[in-house]
């Protein structure tokens, strides 16, 4: 099984057999459509919250700086904006405008970084939605006997700059897209998580000193 992520800053060729999957919002085929956590959902996230996609749940999970309380938790109007938020049916990947930075990620009574955050809620967040979806069952009927090339605005080919996957789960210099988490699904198994991922030795083997494996 070869998987490759791919990304609108790349300029390699797709091998001649691969199946291109456009995982994105603006896919053309509605099937793969099904990928995109703006689509994707509902999402249950902690507490009985649930969110009505993949994306707002994640997004307003983020608290920002005049969202605090005395006491540096979410104060009330951070909740107020976060449940309007997850009742949503359109996805915000802006919430609060591009470029505004939060302070923290609040997932269940616990404050969590960015690097944090990305294993403890985006990942197994958007895999227990999409796990549940026929999308992922064709996915995994393409993969068997196919190459495939998963392209997300926030993919790049990880393999081509010496990057192994566990690599990608550390980086902070940069988003880590929705096809990395499909990627390991398809490695991995439905049930896969951060850690088997960061474990597993063939992904230890090209990790450099920048990126110190959990």
């Amino acid at each position: 099984m070869k998987i490759v992520v791919t990304g609108p800053r790349e300029r390699g060729s797709t091998p001649p057999d691969a199946v291109v999957v456009d995982t994105t919002s603006r896919s053309a085929t509605s099937w793969s459509r099904a990928f995109s956590p703006f689509y994707l959902g509902p999402a249950d996230l902690y507490d009985g919250h649930v969110a009505r996609t993949v994306e707002n749940g994640w997004q307003y999970a983020k608290v920002y700086a005049d969202q605090l309380g005395a006491d540096g938790n979410p104060n009330e109007a951070y909740w107020a904006w976060a449940k309007a938020g997850w009742g949503k049916m359109r996805a915000d990947r802006y919430p609060r405008g591009k470029g505004a930075k939060p302070v923290f990620c609040w997932w269940n009574g616990t404050k969590l970084g960015y690097i944090e955050a990305r294993l403890k809620v985006y990942f197994p967040l958007y895999r227990d939605a999409v796990r549940q979806t026929e999308a992922f069952n064709q996915l995994v009927r393409l993969a068997r006997d196919r190459t495939i090339v998963l392209w997300d605005f926030d993919g790049f080919d990880h393999q081509t700059i010496g990057l192994s996957l566990a690599n990608v789960l550390l980086d902070d210099s940069r988003p880590m897209g929705h096809a990395f988490v499909l990627k390991a699904m398809l490695l991995y198994g439905p049930d896969v998580t951060p850690e088997m991922v960061l474990a597993d030795p063939r992904q230890q083997r090209k990790a450099s000193p920048q990126f110190q494996l959990l």
